[in-house]
């Protein structure tokens, strides 16, 4: 029986010149040139899973790109056996090199196939760096079933860009297209609804298919002429639906004018603060998300949004800003002053909303408290404000300044009395913290009913002034700032 080496099986898989027979040390090995889209299954996915670290390097010159190759050409390897063909799906974890037995000629061999590769997977790369929306469409077999489920697809549905696009407002969902019956009615709805009400009546469930026989029948009665005409009306409007779809996910990441960014900068909260809040769970991490610019309501002044998910672990969980509130205003403060270098004159009046809608949404702006009674059940109530004397440590919550947060159908007499002492104190002290920094917020403005609530689960946050409110201590929910700085020219705005 005869037993094939390793340089006898490569020779029959793939094409070598010369044969190890013929190779006198000195020859050069050539391989077969690897075919367009060699990369497939698996050996697509780990390209892709590595292209944002390549172009990261890519920008950084040559050098940094090639080093950067070589690791991925390792990587590759030590996943992939190099003695086996491109098409082959691994199933098993490769020797390690410092193990293997190589004769003169495999070592030849394999620095040819490396050398080989180390040239695909740069090709590759860099073609995919230059045509990031091209369409790509992969393969799957059960060896790239335990890839991340955000690798198994086309760069038309990245995740990413439609995230973005949800938070900007558009919808990514194609719509079934109409039938040529469906189009044809209408068209001539008004037309057929007295006689289709006379026949069809009172169908009850079955009414809808009622109606659609009753239609069909009336499409069919028509010339062949209408029948082709309402055939096609369909497929172009479907056409040119699926074109704005595209031109509109395309134009998600393009800059806004003012009135659609304010709307976008009204909806950040709900758009985002349970994404911060499952990022942080999953990650068992805390997270701040900071974002500061000219808002168009505010003239084009600087505002900072902050949000913020994850509490501590102290008797009444607290967020950063409750707990270092002094800190908190400095983060906030060095970063809006780095934000204002960023912007000159002609920048902020070019952001600025015209006066007549500035001062109309300035009109519905206020504090509000959205609490969560159960799953799906919201209320708003408006709340008064007490001093916050935070410093640097734990932020003073006297139990006798506490508030209810009663459901707005719920309101009491005693209620109201207390809401009114409330804020007949804050007016009291309004002259006081005039002179005063803007200190932390701590006023509940929204709040998202969560499934699963935890410990972990943060509180919404978010102020125009200096004040506070007891926090919700049976279902912790989402946290959220809207704050500018008390110093500045800064707008200090809340959600709606």
């Amino acid at each position: 029986m005869k037993v094939e080496t390793h340089s006898e099986e490569l020779q029959n898989r793939v094409t070598v010149s010369p044969s190890e027979a013929d190779w006198d040390g000195s020859q050069p090995i050539v391989l077969e040139p690897l075919k367009k889209g060699w990369a497939k299954g698996s050996q697509d996915m780990f390209l892709d899973e590595r292209l944002p670290h390549f172009i990261f390097f890519h920008n950084q010159g040559p050098t940094p790109t090639k080093e950067h190759t070589m690791i991925i050409l390792n990587d590759y390897y030590a996943v992939y056996y190099w003695r086996d063909p491109v098409t082959k799906e691994p199933t098993s974890k490769p020797l390690p090199p410092h193990l293997e037995v190589l004769s003169p000629y495999d070592k030849a061999l394999k620095a040819a196939k490396l050398a080989q590769m180390n040239t695909a997977i740069y090709n590759w790369l860099d073609y995919w760096w230059k045509h990031p929306k091209a369409t790509r469409s992969i393969e799957f077999s059960p060896a790239t079933s335990s890839l991340p489920l955000h690798q198994k697809k086309s760069s038309s549905v990245d995740p990413l860009h439609l995230l973005l696009c949800n938070i900007v407002g558009i919808k990514t969902s194609r719509t079934r297209a109409n039938t040529a019956v469906e189009r044809w009615a209408k068209d001539h709805h008004e037309e057929l609804k007295p006689e289709m009400q006379q026949k069809v009546g009172d169908a009850g469930r079955g009414k809808i298919g009622s109606s659609l026989v009753f239609m069909r029948e009336r499409f069919a009665a028509q010339s062949r002429t209408v029948q082709k005409k309402y055939e096609e009306l369909p497929k172009e409007e479907g056409l040119l639906a699926c074109d704005a779809l595209a031109q509109a996910k395309a134009d998600a990441s393009k800059p806004l004018d003012p009135s659609e960014s304010q709307c976008i900068i009204d909806e950040l909260p709900e758009m985002l603060a349970l994404f911060l809040n499952k990022l942080g769970t999953m990650l068992n991490m805390h997270v701040s998300f900071y974002l500061a610019g000219l808002e168009p309501r505010k003239g084009g002044q600087i505002n900072v949004i902050s949000m913020h998910a994850g509490y501590d672990h102290s008797p009444k969980p607290m967020i950063f800003p409750e707990v270092r509130p002094k800190s908190y205003q400095k983060v906030i403060k060095l970063f809006e002053d780095w934000v204002e270098t960023c912007y000159d004159e002609d920048e902020r009046n070019s952001r600025a909303l015209p006066c007549g809608e500035a001062d109309d949404d300035e009109d519905d702006v206020s504090v509000l408290d959205m609490s969560v009674d159960e799953v799906g059940e919201t209320t708003k109530c408006k709340h008064g404000s007490v001093d916050n004397e935070g410093d640097d440590g734990a932020t003073a919550r006297p139990e006798d300044t506490m508030l209810p947060l009663p459901h707005k159908k719920k309101r009491t007499k005693k209620w109201e009395k207390e809401n009114d002492k409330v804020s007949a104190k804050k007016t009291k002290t309004g002259k006081q913290k005039e002179s005063k920094e803007a200190s932390p917020v701590n006023i509940n403005a929204t709040a998202i009913a969560l499934t699963d609530v935890s410990n972990n689960a943060p509180a919404m946050h978010g102020s125009s002034e200096p004040s506070y409110v007891a926090p919700i201590p049976i279902d912790p929910v989402m946290s959220l700032d809207f704050r500018g700085n008390g110093n500045t020219n800064s707008g200090t705005r809340l959600g709606n």
